[in-house]
């Protein structure tokens, strides 16, 4: 028996607190790691900038919904997003040491070696995750049971996206439409599960993760 789940489900990424916590561990080995490039002591000035940059970066990724889930996005976006989010830190970094005048008493070498480090392993690490996500979705795994009512023009556009994108994670199960199954593109026609109102009523009893919906 299937339970009721409701049927309106936020965008929040299940991964979201792992992405957090690796952040932060990115943020730190970076920074430790310049520090020792450019044999610098880790004191505690260093430490408070460690602190400032992850209060801005989080602040500055929870705006721009970095830990959104990113199975219909695209990894050119969440490369953007996270370097706008470090360069926010990065600003606000250099404006502290600037109107504090204590830019003497830091490494400019190690400072500027952490900031590009740190993005180079904020995208990297994304990269080698997403990477893994696409493996195991073309498993079969970790994806999402979808369905789509109204196979308008629209519609079949979508259908063929989620489709040729299984990196997305999702898996298009069923198709509701008012026209025959006969009226559809023999492509599509193995997943025509009945008219609209079967759809709703489908969806109504929590067969799939998400359904679209392609009315005229």
């Amino acid at each position: 028996m299937i339970q009721p789940r409701g049927l309106i489900k936020n965008n929040i990424n299940k991964y979201a607190t792992f992405y957090r916590v690796f952040d932060v561990i990115c943020i730190k080995v970076a920074l430790t790691m310049s520090l020792a490039l450019f044999d610098v002591v880790y004191q505690k000035d260093y430490f408070i900038l460690f602190l400032m940059s992850i209060i801005v970066f989080s602040i500055s990724a929870e705006m721009l919904a970095l830990y959104r889930s990113w199975r219909s996005g695209f990894f050119k976006e969440i490369v953007f997003n996270t370097t706008l989010s470090w360069s926010f830190a990065c600003v606000y970094i250099f404006g502290y040491l600037f109107f504090t005048q204590t830019g003497v008493d830091f490494s400019r070498g190690a400072v500027g070696s952490w900031f590009v480090s740190t993005t180079i392993l904020l995208v990297l690490w994304r990269g080698i995750f997403g990477l893994f996500l696409l493996y195991i979705r073309r498993k079969g795994m970790d994806t999402r049971q979808v369905s789509i009512i109204g196979f308008t023009d629209e519609g079949e556009n979508l259908a063929k996206e989620i489709i040729d994108n299984p990196q997305t994670g999702y898996r298009l199960v069923a198709i509701y439409d008012d026209r025959r199954r006969d009226r559809l593109p023999n492509s599509y026609q193995d997943l025509f599960k009945g008219d609209v109102n079967q759809g709703v009523e489908d969806a109504r009893e929590n067969k799939f993760d998400a359904v679209f919906i392609a009315l005229p």
